[in-house]
């Protein structure tokens, strides 16, 4: 058994479960995605505050718009399209961080 090997964890033995791979395979990715979610949203949350902040949004108005639009944030954050401090990076396209927020989605409803 590999060490903490998630598959193997679920009931999964790559020696007789073979015909499984795929959908293992598929199940595992997503969760990984959602384990890496999980782990960025504070990191996205920070960013999106402090860009309303720098666009001088009301403090009554910025949980609202944190928690509609962390998701995107995180997306951009992922890609390298922006930074940290919710700075569009030099050389980095935009379109990216979209693609990365619809992955985000698509995974988000593959799960439910």
């Amino acid at each position: 058994m590999i060490e903490h090997d998630p598959a193997q964890k679920a009931g999964f033995h790559w020696d007789h479960d073979l015909d499984r791979a795929p959908f293992v395979a598929q199940h595992l990715t997503t969760f990984i995605k959602m384990s890496m979610s999980s782990n960025i949203e504070p990191l996205a949350r920070a960013m999106a505050e402090r860009i309303c902040r720098s666009h001088q949004m009301t403090e009554s108005e910025i949980q609202g718009w944190v928690d509609r639009h962390w998701e995107i944030a995180a997306a951009m954050l992922e890609s390298g399209a922006m930074d940290e401090r919710g700075e569009w990076q030099p050389g980095q396209d935009w379109r990216r961080g979209l693609e990365a927020y619809r992955e985000r989605l698509a995974a988000k409803h593959e799960i439910r």
